[in-house]
C-alpha cells in the first residue's frame, strides 16, 4: 500500500469513517476525533473498526467493543493493541477468532432485526383479532338483547298477554335471525315461516306444548324457507281437512322434537327431521320424493300410521338413521320408483305388511338395521326393486324374513335371518338376487325356499337349525347355490323336487335330520364338489322321477346309504367319494335307475353296490373296495344292470348274488376283482 499506510474503516453506531494509520504507528482518540468521534469517547464506548480480511486480538476486545480490524499490506493481517497513554498500535497478529467474533455479533444483530418484524407481525395480528372480536361481542350484544333475538326472543300467548296472541303475528315481527317462543294452547292457523326464523314451544308445568292445527284445511306448516328452525311444537291438520301436518318444497328447514299427528310431506329443499313423533297419520307417516330433496331423518319415533311408516319414490336419497319406525298397518319403510337412500341403525319392528318394501325401480341401501316381529315378510322387493341389504338382523316375521319375487334383484350381505315363523328367505315368481354370507337359523319351515321361476344366487351362507329342510327347491325353482354350509335342520339339507332344476357346488351339507341331498317328483340339477357327511338318511337320495347330475362330491358317514336311488328315481353320478356310509354306498331298488361311472366306493359298513327289487342301471369304470358285507350285491328279479370295466377288491365278497334272484339279467363284463382269500370271486347262494 502506498507511503506505508493503512486505511481503516471505523464504525460508530450508525455513522462510518476511514482513517488512514502509518504502518506501525500510533491510532489515538485524536486520530478518530478528526474522523469522526469526540476524544472522551474512547475507551469504553462501542467501536468497530472493519475491513475485508480477519484479524483478532484478544487484549484489544477486552477495552474496545466490539470490533477493531485492519491491514497494512495485502495477505498480512494485523491487529490493534492498547497502549498506555490509551493509544492503539498497529500490531501484526492472528485474528481469526476475531473475524468470527465480528460474524457472530452480525448474525446476532440480524436475528434481533428479524425477530422485531415478526414482533411488529404479531402485533398487527393481534390488533386484527382485537378489532373481530369487538365486532362479535357487538354482535352477541344486540342478539341477545334486541327484540326478537334469542335472549329477547316473541312471545306468543294465546290469552293476548305475550308480544302477539298468533304466531303469524310474531313471524311478521320478527326479522332475519328472530326467534318466536310459543306458550301452550292451541293455534289455528297455518305457518308459512319466513327466511332465518326460529320458533320454539315452551312446556307448562305439566309438559304440555302448545299445539298449532292447520287453518281452512289447509296443513299446519307450509315451509319453503332458508335457514329455519320448528322446535318443541304439536302440529295436527284439521279433522276434515288435509292428511299432512307439514308440507315442505324448498328451502332449509330443521324440525326437532315435534310430535306431528299427520304426515310431514317433503318434496324440495333440505329438510332435517330428528327426535320428533310422527303417528296417527291417515296416510304415510313420511313421504319424501323428488330427486331434489336432501332429507336427513334421525332418532325419531315414527308409527300407527296408516299407511308406510316412511316412503322415499320419485328419485329422492335420503339420509335415515337410528328412527323407531313400528306398528304402521302396512309397510314400515317403503322405496319405489327410483327411490333410493341410506337407512342404518333402525328398529323397524311391529309393522302390518312388510317391514322394508322395495320396488319399482327402488335402489337403497339397507344397513344395520333391526327388521323384526312383522305381520308379513321382514324384508319384501318385487317388482324390478334393486337395494343393497348388509348386516342388518331380521327376525320372528310372520312370513319370510326376506322375500324376493316379479324380478326383484337385492344384493342381500352379511345379514342374520333367525326365529322367523315361515322360512327365511323366499325367491320366487321370477324373483332373483345375490345373497352372501348371510346366517340363517331356527326358522318354523326351510331356511331357503326358492319356487316358480327363482333363480337367486346363494353364495357362502351358513343355513342351520331350522325346523324344515335347509335349502328347498321346488315347482321349477332355479338358482345357483355355492360355498354355504347346511347342517342340523330338522329335514333335509337341500331338497329338491318338482322339476326345480338348481345348480348345487361346493356346499357342506351335513347332520341334517334326514336326507343331505334329496331330489324327488321330477326335480333335477347339478349337484357337483359337494361334501354330505353324517346325516340322518342318506347322503344323497332320489326318488319319484328325480333325476340329478351328481359330480365329484364327497358322500360320507350317513346313517343310512350314501346314494339311494328308488321309487322311479334315475340319475348320472361320476366321480364321486362314496365311502364310511352305515349301509351301502350306493343303493338302486324299486325301480330306480342310475349311470354310475368312475366313482370310489369303499368301506361302507354294508355292501358297495346293491341293485334290489327292480333296480337298474349301469356301473362302470368304479373302484370298489373294503366294504364290510360285498363289493357288489345283485338280485330281484328283474335286475336289468350292466356291471363293466370297474376295479373290484379287497373286501370280504366281490359279487354276491341275493337268494331267490340270481339276477339273471345282469351283465358283468371286463371287470378287474382281486384281493380275495376265497376260490371263487362270484358267490352265488
Amino acid at each position: 500500500m502506498p507511503g506505508g499506510v493503512v486505511q481503516i474503516t471505523v464504525r460508530h453506531g450508525n455513522v462510518v469513517r476511514r482513517v488512514e494509520v502509518p504502518v506501525n504507528g500510533t491510532l489515538t482518540a485524536d486520530t478518530l476525533g478528526a474522523a469522526f468521534l469526540p476524544p472522551d469517547s474512547l475507551p469504553g464506548v462501542p467501536l468497530a473498526l472493519l475491513k475485508e480480511g480477519a484479524l483478532g486480538v484478544d487484549a484489544f476486545l477486552a477495552q474496545v467493543l466490539p470490533v477493531a480490524v485492519g491491514t497494512l499490506s495485502e495477505g498480512v493481517a494485523y491487529g490493534l493493541i492498547v497502549g498506555q497513554d490509551n493509544s492503539y498500535v498497529v500490531h501484526e497478529r492472528e485474528a481469526q477468532d476475531l473475524q468470527k467474533k465480528v460474524e457472530e455479533l452480525e448474525a446476532e444483530v440480524e436475528r434481533l432485526r428479524r425477530a422485531l418484524e415478526e414482533a411488529r407481525t404479531v402485533s398487527k395480528e393481534l390488533e386484527q383479532e382485537k378489532e373481530a372480536t369487538e365486532v362479535e361481542v357487538k354482535e352477541e350484544v344486540e342478539r341477545t338483547t334486541l327484540k326478537g333475538s334469542l335472549g329477547n326472543p316473541y312471545v306468543v300467548r294465546a290469552d293476548g298477554k305475550g308480544d302477539a296472541q298468533s304466531i303469524r303475528e310474531a313471524l311478521e315481527l320478527c326479522c332475519e335471525g328472530g326467534h318466536v317462543h310459543v306458550q301452550p294452547g292451541t293455534y289455528t292457523e297455518t305457518l308459512q315461516l319466513p327466511d332465518k326464523v326460529h320458533v320454539f314451544g315452551d312446556a307448562d308445568a305439566e309438559g304440555n306444548l302448545p299445539w298449532v292445527t292447520g287453518a281452512d284445511g289447509d296443513p299446519p306448516l307450509l315451509s319453503r324457507a332458508v335457514g329455519t328452525t320448528i322446535r318443541r311444537l304439536q302440529l295436527r291438520p284439521t279433522e276434515n281437512g288435509t292428511v299432512d301436518a307439514a308440507i315442505v318444497t324448498a328451502g332449509d328447514l330443521v324440525v326437532e322434537e315435534c310430535n306431528l299427528v299427520g304426515r310431514i310431506h317433503i318434496s324440495g329443499g333440505e329438510v332435517h327431521l330428528r327426535r320428533n313423533r310422527i303417528h296417527n297419520s291417515k296416510a304415510g307417516g313420511i313421504f319424501v320424493h323428488g330427486p331434489d330433496v336432501q332429507a336427513t331423518v334421525e332418532e325419531n319415533d315414527v308409527a300407527h300410521n296408516a299407511h308406510a311408516g316412511f316412503f322415499v319414490s320419485g328419485g329422492a336419497n335420503p339420509r335415515v338413521y337410528k328412527n323407531i319406525i313400528h306398528e304402521n298397518m302396512q309397510v314400515g319403510v317403503g322405496v319405489s320408483k327410483g327411490g333410493r337412500g341410506i337407512f342404518e341403525d333402525n328398529d323397524v319392528w311391529g309393522n302390518g305388511f312388510s317391514g322394508v318394501q322395495v320396488k319399482e325401480d327402488g335402489d337403497p341401501v339397507v344397513r344395520r338395521n333391526k327388521i323384526r316381529d312383522g305381520q308379513q315378510a321382514g324384508v319384501l322387493v318385487w317388482k324390478r326393486g334393486r337395494g343393497t341389504f348388509e348386516e342388518n338382523e331380521i327376525s320372528n316375521n310372520a312370513f319370510a324374513g326376506i322375500e324376493v319375487r316379479e324380478e326383484g334383484d337385492p344384493v342381500v350381505r352379511g345379514n342374520r335371518l333367525f326365529d322367523g315363523r315361515h322360512v327365511g328367505l323366499l325367491v320366487h315368481m321370477e324373483g332373483r338376487g345375490t345373497f352372501e354370507e348371510n346366517e340363517m337359523w331356527n326358522h318354523a319351515k326351510s331356511g331357503i325356499l326358492v319356487r316358480e321361476q327363482g333363480h337367486p344366487v346363494i353364495y357362502r351362507n351358513r343355513i342351520h337349525d331350522g325346523l324344515g329342510s335347509g335349502i328347498l327347491i321346488v315347482k321349477e325353482g332355479k338358482g345357483e347355490y355355492r360355498e354355504n354350509e347346511v347342517w342340523n335342520n330338522a329335514e333335509g339339507g337341500v331338497e329338491v323336487y318338482d322339476h326345480a332344476n338348481p345348480t348345487v357346488e361346493g356346499n357342506r351339507i351335513h347332520e341334517n335330520h334326514e336326507n343331505g341331498i334329496f331330489i324327488g317328483a321330477s326335480g333335477c340339477g347339478v349337484f357337483a364338489g359337494n361334501d354330505a357327511w353324517a346325516n340322518a338318511l342318506a347322503g344323497v337320495e332320489v326318488r319319484e322321477e328325480g333325476n340329478p347330475v351328481v359330480v365329484g362330491n364327497r358322500i360320507h358317514d350317513n346313517q343310512e346309504n350314501g346314494v339311494v336311488v328308488h321309487m322311479g328315481g334315475r340319475g348320472t353320478f361320476s366321480n364321486n367319494d362314496v365311502w364310511a356310509n352305515e349301509k351301502s354306498g350306493f343303493g338302486v331298488q324299486n325301480g330306480g335307475s342310475v349311470t354310475a361311472r368312475g366313482n370310489r366306493i369303499h368301506d361302507n359298513k354294508l355292501v358297495g353296490i346293491t341293485v334290489m327289487e327292480g333296480g337298474s342301471g349301469s356301473f362302470e369304470e368304479n373302484d370298489v373296495w373294503g366294504n364290510n358285507e360285498a363289493e357288489i350285491c345283485l338280485g330281484g328279479k328283474p335286475c336289468n344292470v350292466v356291471v363293466q370295466r370297474n376295479v373290484i377288491h379287497d373286501g370280504k365278497r366281490s359279487i354276491w348274488f341275493e337268494e331267490d334272484g340270481y339276477a339273471q339279467d345282469a351283465i358283468l363284463h371286463e371287470n378287474t376283482i382281486f384281493g380275495y382269500n376265497n376260490a371263487s370271486q362270484l358267490q352265488i347262494p
